[in-house]
């Protein structure tokens, strides 16, 4: 157990050391090693020597965390109301933290749910039978679901923010050591469980989820402000007002580009990487990674 290695040497309580990431450096043979981010909580005398040698990447100064917020969002105007579009990862999430804040959501998706998802993937597979607003770029869960579930970010990987979301995943069924894995991923088997866990959580809250709901146009007053949606379901076509609207649609939402660029609404270009997926057997792998006499253990 790293954490009561940890306590032992530095002679802490429990309470005082927290392993935070875990992840192997073999870009060395020779000298391959685990490289760990531990959080040390220690007396005033302690921290102040330490912080007059801190380092970034090595020793670095952790804040004492804000007192939490009640979750609700105090106000005397009635609740305000937001729609999200696309419920993919930045819309689910984005969902979870307006609920908790007291908003009501409504969270369209042009897609089906995981089950359904998952059945018209199967069909796509086996019989070439495409279905254009259910496969693996639409549908809950998002592009991502189908991929094996890798966890990666850019924004700081040890960062809170970050780490609420891991919890969160956590909380609706990932394994416990995606909080301190280097190279976190999920799976897809467990992606479904987690996701499905996830839109029950949202349904308690009071979410409006609304599956096979595509959204034709985005309504913006005279002055520039948006006001809401028009939506198609079933067929039927629906305006939707709201104080704010929120477009988590992904990359592959190229009629929602094309409509946003016919509003003039200011869009900005991302740049994009595009990889060449290559197997090989993970014997192979390992012993090429982290030599022959680790790859072995």
């Amino acid at each position: 157990d790293i954490e009561l290695a940890l306590r032992n040497g530095l002679n802490l309580p429990c309470s005082a050391v927290q392993l935070v990431r875990k992840s192997f450096d073999s870009r060395s043979r020779s000298s391959s090693k685990f490289n760990l981010v531990v959080d040390v909580t220690v007396n005033p005398e302690t921290a102040r020597f330490l912080h007059s040698r801190r380092k970034s990447g090595y020793v670095e100064y952790l804040p004492q965390p804000q007192a939490p917020t009640t979750g609700k969002l105090v106000s005397a105007r009635p609740r305000r109301k937001v729609v999200v579009v696309g419920a993919g990862p930045a819309g689910l999430f984005a969902s979870l933290t307006l609920a908790e804040q007291g908003y009501k959501v409504v969270l369209l998706e042009r897609g089906q749910p995981v089950e359904k998802r998952g059945a018209h993937i199967g069909a796509l597979v086996h019989r070439k039978a495409l279905l254009e607003e259910s496969n693996y770029c639409f549908g809950e869960g998002g592009a991502g679901t189908w991929s094996d579930g890798k966890l990666t970010t850019r924004i700081g990987k040890n960062s809170e923010p970050v780490r609420d979301v891991l919890k969160t995943l956590v909380k609706h069924g990932a394994p416990r050591q995606i909080l301190t894995e280097g190279k976190p991923h999920l799976g897809t088997d467990r992606l479904v469980r987690i996701i499905r866990s996830f839109r029950e959580d949202l349904y308690a809250r009071g979410v409006d989820i609304r599956f096979g709901a595509k959204v034709e146009d985005v309504t913006f007053t005279q002055g520039g402000a948006c006001t809401g949606v028009v939506v198609t379901q079933e067929e039927r076509q629906e305006r939707i007002e709201a104080d704010a609207v929120i477009l988590a649609v992904g990359h592959s939402a190229g009629d929602m580009y094309r409509l946003l660029q016919r509003q003039k609404v200011a869009m900005e270009a991302k740049p994009f990487a595009l990889g060449v997926r290559i197997e090989h057997p993970q014997g192979f792998i390992n012993s090429s990674q982290y030599g022959a006499e680790i790859a072995e253990r």
